[in-house]
């Protein structure tokens, strides 16, 4: 099978850029073909560029603008899919720098879009509002009025939100990291998200054993004004309690297209 992942980084600087990196690595040595497209962007500088394709991305002030209308993802990315000819697309964020004009170009491709934070429903992509409470409101003029955007990044972001509404239907499946976030993007208004965990592994021993506390597995309650909890029911992480085993990253993140539930085709057909 030849697998697209789709991510705004390629370095390995985040959780979510690992996530990617370990990916393409399990894919490949089951025997697929993998190619890692993301921006050229560096979130910390130093590190090295890890992706097998990119495009444009910048930190700099520009990027209010390119994260809404790169116009460089798009074509290097319809570059990409004319010469590597994917069989399905497997995005984790886009749109802090690759911006929706992606979307239209993987309308006739299977596309899985796993959600690592809130900005499918949230332009600042915390769903939290400035004082730490849930955001229950849908983005617009309320984004300004509460603070969370400054006047220049609300006009351009509502720009990029529109553009992410118009063209979201590209996407066949969302994917969400815990019950808790699909919980709440489906309330936003994503219709039948899915939950597979992060696939990582996970040390033995059990809560509070030294070396494996829920401290050490970074589980928490969001909200920076709540002080840390067990994770009994935390419904914006993406583990709830350790495995009894080590979790393979590649079986967890990847069972609804490799393992029983692929995704189908605009016919309905298997990939």
């Amino acid at each position: 099978m030849k697998i697209l992942l789709l991510h705004d980084y390629g370095t390995a600087t985040g959780g979510a850029e690992l996530q990617m990196l370990s990916l393409r690595q399990g894919l490949m040595e089951r025997g697929h073909q993998v190619c890692l497209f993301t921006s050229r962007a560096l979130p910390v500088a130093g590190y090295a560029q890890l992706a097998d394709d990119t495009c444009f991305g910048t930190n700099s002030t520009l990027q209010v603008i390119t994260q809404t209308a790169n116009f460089s993802a798009y074509w290097q990315l319809r570059r990409v899919l004319r010469e590597f000819r994917p069989d399905v697309v497997h995005i984790r964020m886009f749109l802090w720098q690759l911006s929706p004009l992606i979307l239209p170009l993987l309308r006739d491709i299977p596309c899985i879009y796993q959600t690592a934070v809130y900005k499918a429903i949230c332009p600042a992509g915390t769903n939290l509002l400035p004082d730490g409470s849930s955001c229950r409101f849908s983005p617009g003029q309320v984004c300004l009025s509460s603070g969370c955007l400054t006047p220049k990044t609300w006009l351009v972001l509502m720009v990029q939100w529109q553009l992410w509404q118009r063209w979201r239907c590209a996407i066949d499946r969302v994917v969400a990291l815990s019950h808790g976030m699909k919980t709440e993007l489906e309330q936003a208004g994503l219709p039948s998200v899915e939950v597979i965990h992060n696939g990582v592994p996970v040390r033995l021993g059990g809560f509070g054993g030294k070396g494996n506390s829920w401290f050490d597995t970074g589980i928490c309650d969001r909200n920076p004004k709540n002080p840390p909890r067990p994770p009994t029911d935390c419904r914006s992480r993406h583990i709830r309690k350790p495995a009894a085993r080590p979790v393979s990253s590649v079986r967890c993140c990847q069972q609804h297209y490799l393992a029983g539930s692929p995704p189908t085709s605009r016919d309905g057909a298997s990939v």
